[in-house]
């Protein structure tokens, strides 16, 4: 799987984080798989994510709490979703653009 993520800043805000949550459970548990973080300037981040990658310990489900620009392998469900938290208000000019393909 294949995650890119794009802050596209116009002005205010302090910081966005963009979760990719993954479920093993028909969406009942979100796993946060990946976590983007911006703050006030333009990016593009990408990362690459693999179910391959074998867990030799328990993987504890997150929502929303995965370390900044960190990622978890090895965990990759059949549904997906990007939970988006911000702090501070961005102004309408400011976009946020979140895709994955899975592959």
């Amino acid at each position: 799987m294949a995650a890119q993520v794009r802050l596209a800043y116009g002005s205010g805000g302090t910081t966005i984080k963009a979760y990719l949550q993954t479920s093993l459970d028909g969406g009942t548990t979100p796993i946060d798989v990946a976590c983007f973080t911006f703050t006030t300037a333009s990016a593009v981040k990408v990362r690459n994510l693999s179910s391959l990658v074998s867990k030799t310990t328990d993987v504890t489900p997150t929502d929303g709490a995965l370390t900044d620009d960190t990622s978890v392998d090895g965990v990759i469900g059949d549904m997906f979703r990007f939970k988006v938290v911000s702090a501070g208000t961005y102004a309408g000019s400011t976009v946020l653009s979140c895709r994955a393909v899975v592959r």
